[in-house]
Parts: structure tokens; sequence; C-alpha cells
């Protein structure tokens, strides 16, 4: 009779996120399995589950794990989904059977039996398995969500008038972005100049509240980035002295973001504003442009 399983971590190719081994004991009369793990990190974590499958089952699963550990992905494959043929159901063997499929490049049909185990009407009756099962397919779908918060920071590249022409001014921004809904989100960004390579006729920190959307593009980790809203201008430079004039005027924004890993990716995007206030005081800076490039890191819930 059947008393006791382990579970553990097994690395697989890009996401290198350790697979669960639930291993049943083995029948009686047969010889013990190696239950050593050929590939697990050292702190892989180990738990003892119950059992309850039938003991067929129990047996092609194990053979499966021994082709995960021989690194044969499409005989682990056939023999999970064996286990499952034999005992009815079987979640560590559906487990191990996603993990397979991965390894193939099979992801849709991988993503569709991770999501069936961690939950719904066909959720693994294991916690350890339905635990296993939702961290893996968030690893892989979150990289396609835009509904967690997230901070970026970037070089900035503008246009700057310094009263014989409009020169380029490197910069810096910081923004966070915090979504409403799936699609929509509001968004602060704070811009600033580096003004050490001379004295522009205008000079000062802006700062933007934008309304922001992030649509994706296709089933990949690519989004585009649409962002619109007023802003303030904290002016100075050689026309205000020592004081600070605050210009309001409006912003747009598009571009193209990356989430190639579940917390952290990339952008770029070019912008404009518009200061109608300036347009008798000072022409030449009513409308303004810049470029910006830098990483985004995401925040998503705790799981």
């Amino acid at each position: 009779m059947i008393t006791g399983a382990l579970l553990l971590w097994l690395g697989f190719a890009h996401a290198d996120e350790p697979v669960t081994r639930v291993v049943a004991d083995p029948l009686p009369g047969t010889a013990p399995p190696e239950t050593t793990p050929a590939t697990s990190p050292p702190e892989a974590a180990v738990t003892e589950v119950a059992p309850a499958s039938a003991p067929e089952g129990d047996a092609a699963y194990l053979r499966a794990l021994e082709a995960w550990r021989r690194g044969d992905s499409l005989e682990a494959l056939r023999l999970a989904r064996e286990a499952q043929t034999l005992a009815g159901r079987h979640d560590p063997a559906a487990l191990l059977e996603a993990y397979a499929l991965i390894r193939v490049r099979q992801r849709a049909k991988a993503l569709a039996i991770l999501s069936g185990l961690a939950e719904g009407p066909t959720a693994a009756e294991r916690p350890e398995v339905r635990k296993a099962a939702n961290k893996l397919w968030h690893r892989f779908i979150d990289r396609q969500d835009r509904s967690h918060p997230s901070m970026f920071f970037g070089a900035q590249l503008a246009g700057r008038y310094t009263g014989a022409a409009l020169a380029p001014g490197f910069g810096y921004t910081l923004g966070v972005d915090y979504p409403l809904s799936d699609l929509f989100g509001l968004a602060g960004e704070f811009s600033a100049y580096d003004t050490s390579d001379g004295t522009p006729l205008v000079e000062g920190p802006v700062l933007d509240v934008l309304a922001s959307a992030s649509v994706p593009i296709g089933t990949g980790s690519w989004a585009l980035r649409i962002k619109a809203g007023p802003s303030i201008w904290l002016a100075g430079g050689a026309l205000y002295g020592d004081t600070l004039s605050p210009t309001v005027g409006t912003r747009a924004v598009l571009g193209l973001d990356a989430r190639p890993w579940p917390i952290a990716g990339f952008f770029i995007d070019g912008g404009a504003w518009a200061w109608p206030g300036l347009a008798r005081s000072l022409p030449a800076w009513m409308f303004a442009w810049d470029l910006r490039s830098g990483v985004i890191f995401w925040i998503p819930p705790a799981r």
C-alpha cells in the first residue's frame, strides 16, 4: 500500500523554473525507486503529501519522472499522459505533463493544463500541486499582463532653446503607472535635464499627470504605451532669474514596452508637450519634444 509522496522542484530551459515532483512509494515487492534528484537545486523544498491515485498510475508516473531526470522530455510527456489514463486522474502527472510540454515548446497546451490545475472546477486536490501550477502559470502569463503597478526610470533626450538654436538636452525621467483596469491606468512622470553644458533661456523640471493605456501586441510580452494629460513645467533659467514660474500645458506619449521577465522589462517612447501660455512670450518653446528609453519594474501581487 502506498504510504507517502514527495514534492520536489526540477529546472527547465528559458524559465528555469523548478518542476514539482510528487513521488509515490513503490508497489509491494518492488525495489524502491531512486529518489535522489539529479538536477534539483540545494534549496529545493521537500514536502510530504498524501497519495490519492491508483497504483498503476503511480508506477507510470515514477517512470515519467525517471525519463524527466534523464532529460527525455518526450518520453516523460508520454508516460505522464499514460499515468493519467491509468489512474483516471493524476494531478502530479498532469503537472509533469505541463512541464514537459513547455520543454517541447507546446506552451499553449501547457498553460491550459496549468490554469486548470491552479483554479476552477478542475483544480488539483493537493495544495502543493495547485501552488506549483499557479506559480508557473503566472510566470508566463504575467509577461503579457499590464494590470500590475509599475515604476520606471530612464534617460531622456529633448530639445532645449538656447537663444540661438534648438539644441539637444540630456536628462532623466522617473515615473509610476498605476492600473485602474486591465487596459487603462493613471501615470505620474517627473523629468529634469542636465544643464551643466550651457545655460538655456528656459529650463526647470516638468511634472506630468497622465491617463495611460497599455495595449498588448499579439500574445507576446510587448505592449503599446499611450499616455496623455496635463503637465506643469516649473520653468526657470535666464529669462526667469532665480525663481521658478509654473507653466501649465499638455503632454502626449506614444511608445512600446517589453516585459521579458515577470518583474522587469524596458521601454522606448516619444512624447511632445504643448505650452499655450508661451505662445506670445516664447513662441519657440510653445512646443517641445523628447525621446526616452529605460527600464520598468512591475509589482505583481504576492502568490
